[in-house]
């Protein structure tokens, strides 16, 4: 029998193989290709693709063919969103594996904004997917911006966003002093609250700005507040994961400060939040 048009098969493909597969998948090119027409096109069987694909973590089960059209879109951060933006994924996005760029928020009308937001400002022309909740207590949904990019992996990563970001990030991002506000305003609507509440005790109205980070972060984060805006650091309170430290503020006049700075020369803000902080008066 002759074997010369017969299609490999896993157990013989060489790594350049599996790396031509994944590049095949991923590739621009290729994104109105059909599998069938892309396995053929490499003469590897059709179980050597997908198990190459899945040993790589992509899941083949979805649409994840896509193209970005502004894969340099973090390499000089010079605009408002695009400050906005790496503070929103430095507080609640991710980099994994793969050249991976997450984001997963919980399910409201305001993230379904900001995530088609960043979905225009980027060019993907995939789409965000919804995800069922996890947790039994809330049942809430999620919604989940998953993409690969390697050039984007590339600048982010540069800026200080890294995998385990969660319990190794340490300083801002080295950008011009003109974003801090941008920057600061979309780490704080990705990982801030404000809290406005009634006080029995002596029957006032408080106010309570916080914003969850790394330690090291959030001393960085304090630092850049009293340079540009004189607001001084305070004592960080621990929380409930043993990474995770919080910076609260209780004083109303550091309060307003702070808004004063996230919002003069906003134009893209999460409205609720924004909203709080201007009830304060």
């Amino acid at each position: 029998m002759n074997d010369i048009n017969k299609s490999k098969s896993y157990n013989k493909l060489t790594e350049n193989d599996k790396i031509n597969i994944i590049n095949c998948y991923y590739d621009k090119n290729n994104i109105h290709k059909t599998f069938k027409e892309m396995y053929t096109f490499l003469n590897v069987s059709e179980r050597a693709f997908s198990r190459v694909l899945k040993e790589n973590g992509i899941n083949t089960k979805r649409i994840n063919r896509y193209t970005i059209k502004n894969e340099d879109y973090f390499e000089n951060i010079n605009t408002e969103l695009k400050a906005y933006f790496l503070g929103f994924i430095y507080a609640d996005g991710a980099i994994g594996t793969n050249n991976d760029i997450i984001l997963n928020l919980k399910f409201s009308n305001y993230n379904i904004k900001l995530i088609n937001k960043f979905i225009n400002e980027i060019g993907y022309s995939g789409n965000y997917n919804i995800k069922k909740g996890h947790n039994p207590l809330s049942k809430e949904n999620a919604i989940r911006l998953n993409f690969s990019c390697e050039k984007m992996w590339n600048d982010l990563n540069r800026l200080g966003i890294i995998p385990n970001k969660s319990l190794e990030l340490k300083i801002l991002p080295c950008i011009n002093n003109s974003l801090y506000c941008h920057f600061i305003r979309g780490y704080f609507d990705g990982d801030g609250s404000i809290c406005v509440y009634y006080d029995n005790y002596d029957q006032r109205e408080r106010y309570s700005l916080s914003i969850l980070g790394t330690y090291d972060f959030l001393t960085d984060l304090q630092n850049k507040l009293y340079d540009l805006c004189l607001i001084k650091p305070i004592k960080l309170h621990k929380t409930k994961s043993y990474n995770t430290k919080e910076l609260n503020h209780r004083g109303k006049k550091n309060i307003i400060k702070i808004r004063e700075f996230l919002y003069k020369y906003a134009t893209f803000y999460i409205d609720y939040k924004r909203d709080k902080l201007f009830s304060i008066t």
